[in-house]
């Protein structure tokens, strides 16, 4: 027979009960990251939560392979609104050491001692390696001019390798705006500038910006200088009013100037002999060469006239640093006494 004081037992059991557990079960959707997505050194767990009776504590563990311990784990605690529910994010941040592979991602919710489903999200790609650039052209500070022949004349190829497996997106602005076909996903960037609307010669900034699919970003921001004129080259020595006497040096004296400095190197100077009706006799030897400005006054010698014919030529070709030619120039120059 149930007695007075065995009911009363009873019913203060069920209250217990009723109190320790809550009315109705939370249930747990992270929104973000998915299965296949990429996580970079800074992420958010985008999530929302129902059913909330308590504040919300939930821990979020990175597993790398088939691993049962976590490499990775963070937790936050958040208070639901009047209807129960939580829409919220946690920050989930990896250090630049961190290995690059697969993962995966396991988020736990428990509300005081009480644990409820959690929710698995695979294949999780972690990269914290920003994008590289192998190699770039044109180079900071070179000098350009466009093409000269083919389909693309006129137009200054911008070209970048990237060291980047997983490029998401990338974008090329020439002096902050965008150019045709200027954005793309692949390793490999190839567009072209298209300078024959361009007024003025000049200092000109190409900007790239690249970012991979975890959200890791670089930029490059390059100035070059844009040449479309040719350099002038002169011979101011030997003289040709004045033979040389046989057997002497012939030292030669050539001054190149372009628009801009820096614009004209030794390299781009070269000097040779010929006879009168232009059979390459030799290459003069450069001795030195002496920068100054816009200008380049490059010096060179013949060591013997012993061995030339009475009359031959100097001449002289000289190509700035944008491939722009000067106008050939020579001298003729007579060995007296022949």
């Amino acid at each position: 027979m149930l007695t007075k004081m065995n009911f009363r037992l009873n019913v203060c059991a069920l209250l217990l009960a009723m109190a320790a557990a809550p009315s109705y079960a939370g249930t747990l959707r992270v929104t973000s990251p998915g299965t296949n997505d990429f996580l970079g050194k800074t992420n958010k767990i985008d999530f929302t939560y129902t059913g909330a009776n308590l504040t919300l504590r939930l821990v979020a563990e990175v597993f790398r392979g088939a691993s049962t311990s976590p490499l990775f784990r963070t937790e936050g605690r958040f208070t639901p609104d009047s209807d129960g529910k939580v829409t919220d994010s946690l920050d989930l941040n990896f250090g630049e050491n961190t290995p690059e592979g697969t993962y995966r991602l396991r988020v736990t919710p428990f509300e005081g001692a009480t644990q409820f489903a959690a929710v698995a999200v695979n294949n999780l790609t972690i990269d914290v390696v920003e994008p590289k650039f192998r190699q770039i052209n044109p180079l900071n500070g070179a000098f350009v001019r466009g093409l000269q022949t083919g389909p693309n004349r006129g137009k200054v190829p911008i070209r970048v390798e990237l060291d980047e497996p997983n490029v998401d997106n990338w974008k090329v602005q020439v002096n902050g705006a965008n150019i045709p076909d200027n954005t793309g996903s692949s390793r490999l960037i190839q567009v072209f500038w298209d300078v024959t609307g361009v007024r003025n010669d000049g200092e000109q900034r190409i900007g790239i910006d690249v970012e991979d699919k975890a959200k890791n970003k670089t930029n490059r921001n390059l100035s070059i200088t844009l040449d479309r004129r040719r350099p002038s080259s002169n011979i101011s020595s030997p003289n040709p009013n004045r033979p040389i006497e046989p057997g002497a040096s012939i030292i030669v004296v050539v001054d190149v100037s372009d628009q801009f400095q820096g614009a004209v190197v030794s390299s781009g100077v070269v000097v040779t002999y010929h006879a009168l009706n232009g059979r390459f006799l030799g290459a003069v030897v450069r001795r030195g060469t002496n920068p100054s400005g816009n200008n380049l006054q490059w010096t060179g010698r013949i060591r013997s006239s012993r061995a030339l014919p009475s009359q031959f030529l100097i001449r002289v070709n000289a190509t700035d640093k944008a491939g722009n030619t000067a106008v050939r120039q020579e001298v003729r120059v007579r060995v007296a006494g022949r």
